[in-house]
């Protein structure tokens, strides 16, 4: 039996407004892109009803003390940011790709594949290195999610809300509310590019076959996939392609990714060159049939695209 979703995620499916969530003042543009204010203090965590999922709550990546949160990346997320906002107000993005430093990195180890592959499809890359669902969000609403009209969005995005922050104490995120900072952000893509089509992604795996945060990503995964409605947003899940007979992920096509500070381990996360020409291959045929107008598997798109707040899960 599926696990039942929250309902915050069928709220924002289906286009209502969410109790609570629009009264967030989020920083503006304008401090986050200035270096020189690193110790923004963390979003709001309740421990009391109504619970806050800061998966949903739109917010740019921030630095913590105590948690050790953001050391090092704020520049990185800054820079890549600002970048985004120009690329942004140029315009002619047919194919936008959004996520974290998996989806940035297509411009590093898979940037012949990229090259290869998108080159001609005026394509632009929102990756940003450490991002969670919550910062991707703020990012749309401050200056990326606007100035043009892609006809295909390819999102993956959720594996840094897995697991502890790196005090290996403070948990995260849960899966179901990771699919609801999913939910938020697939709203969003609505709202600010209706005639788009989602190509949704599962999050890759990674880690051991056992460990928690791989169990909890195939939940996110198993929650997101609901989000395919046939019209505008349509999953793939392409962890088998980077799995090995054993279920291990196979270290041909990701990088072993070893850390220190979370728990002397290799986390399994980057792809490798290797691992950017499956991921390619695998939505080639999906990204060709939506960037024509038609569904992933080469059938008419429904005439009657539902408005965004007729949206839902079913």
């Amino acid at each position: 039996m599926k696990p039942a979703l929250p309902l915050l995620c069928l709220l924002l499916l289906q286009g209502a407004a969410v109790p609570g969530t629009a009264a967030q003042n989020p920083p503006t543009a304008a401090g986050v892109l200035n270096d020189a204010i690193p110790n923004l203090p963390p979003p709001p965590r309740s421990t009391t009803e109504p619970h806050v999922n800061t998966a949903a709550i739109p917010y740019p990546q921030y630095y913590d003390d105590a948690l050790a949160v953001g050391r090092g990346n704020i520049p990185t997320f800054n820079r890549l940011h600002a970048a985004n906002v120009v690329r942004a107000k140029q315009g002619g993005i047919d194919l936008l790709f959004v996520g974290d430093s998996i989806t940035q990195f297509w411009a590093n180890a898979g940037r012949t594949v990229w090259s290869q592959n998108y080159g001609a499809l005026h394509a632009a890359n929102f990756g940003v290195s450490a991002d969670r669902t919550q910062n991707v969000l703020w990012r749309l609403q401050n200056g990326e999610g606007g100035g043009f009209s892609p006809q295909v969005i390819v999102l993956m995005i959720g594996t840094n809300n897995l697991g502890p922050e790196v005090d290996n104490h403070t948990p995260r995120n849960t899966p179901a509310e990771i699919a609801e900072g999913i939910a938020a952000i697939l709203q969003e893509f609505r709202t600010r590019f209706p005639v788009a089509r989602t190509l949704l992604l599962g999050i890759l795996p990674r880690e051991a076959k056992n460990d928690p945060d791989r169990r909890d990503l195939e939940e996110v995964n198993r929650l997101i996939a609901r989000f395919d409605d046939g019209r505008q947003v349509f999953f793939l899940d392409l962890g088998p392609k980077f799995l090995r007979a054993d279920g291990s992920v196979n270290p041909d096509l990701i990088n072993a990714d070893f850390s220190r500070q979370l728990g002397n381990r290799n986390l399994y996360v980057h792809p490798k060159t290797a691992g950017y020409t499956v991921w390619a291959d695998a939505i080639k045929e999906p990204l060709a049939n939506l960037m024509a107008g038609r569904d992933v598997y080469g059938f008419p798109l429904p005439a009657d695209q539902p408005a965004p707040a007729q949206l839902s899960n079913h």
